[in-house]
């Protein structure tokens, strides 16, 4: 087997589903902002806030870029508010906008026994570090990795294959001994294929089997690609020769 596992986090080892669009969650950051004397209505913080998470992104020069949220938290208080006070607001924002989110069902269980058979395991998320951290501490995840890269702590995401080789290279991980484990594929499968190590696509969306080999013949034809169907993320532990398709 593998020796080195790397997860993508939503979708894959949590399920999770956010409204950020939703005006219950710009009421409670008008209240926020009326605090810091910043007073707008719930409309104009939400324009203004996609206005400026698009202004973010068109300042970075690399392909598939990332922000950090709290900078654009910043901005809509006009001044008037330091980082620590941003990040306590993307707390708050994040609450609102979360419907739910929790593990999977064998979440822990693989990650368990993954640790308890030597393997290393390492996270490798598109996401906001003052968002992601709190959700992975509420369900006891951190624990469980080696290390933890998150895309706003480096302005770049996946699909770009510099996020994954930032890990590869700090860990000094050989690509014959790792593998990646996501739900998406353009994301997560590519980006293990522009990189040459193998992936797992676990069908948390439900997608059918013609849409999987449909998505499938996007990828390199060479790439060593383990479909598993069903939502089972314990199938990761059985034999690698099954399920393979690549």
């Amino acid at each position: 087997m593998y020796q080195n596992y790397i997860f993508d986090l939503y979708g894959t080892l949590l399920d999770i589903h956010t409204d950020e669009t939703g005006i219950r969650v710009w009421y409670v950051m008008q209240k926020r902002f009326r605090d810091a004397g910043v007073f707008s209505r719930p409309s104009e913080l939400r324009r203004q806030y996609v206005r400026y998470c698009r202004e973010e992104m068109g300042r970075m020069d690399v392909p598939y870029p990332e922000i950090d949220i709290c900078n654009v938290f910043q901005r809509l208080a006009e001044g008037k508010a330091d980082r620590a006070w941003a990040e306590e607001t993307a707390v708050q924002f994040r609450n609102a906008a979360r419907v739910y989110c929790h593990p999977y069902r064998k979440t822990k269980k693989v990650l368990q026994e993954l640790k308890r058979q030597g393997k290393k395991t390492w996270l490798l998320s598109n996401a906001q570090r003052v968002f992601t951290i709190p959700e992975m501490e509420a369900f006891g995840l951190p624990e469980y990795f080696d290390d933890i890269f998150i895309s706003s702590d480096y302005g770049i995401r996946k699909p770009d294959p510099a996020f994954l080789m930032l890990l590869l290279e700090k860990h000094d991980l050989q690509k014959e001994d790792t593998v990646m484990i996501g739900n998406e594929f353009a994301s997560d499968i590519r980006t293990a294929d522009a990189c040459g190590i193998d992936s797992v696509f676990i069908n948390t969306g439900g997608y059918s089997r013609r849409k999987i080999a449909e998505m499938m013949k996007e990828t390199d034809p060479a790439a060593k690609v383990r479909i598993i169907y069903s939502r089972n993320l314990e199938e990761i532990l059985k034999e690698e020769d099954e399920c393979l398709n690549g």
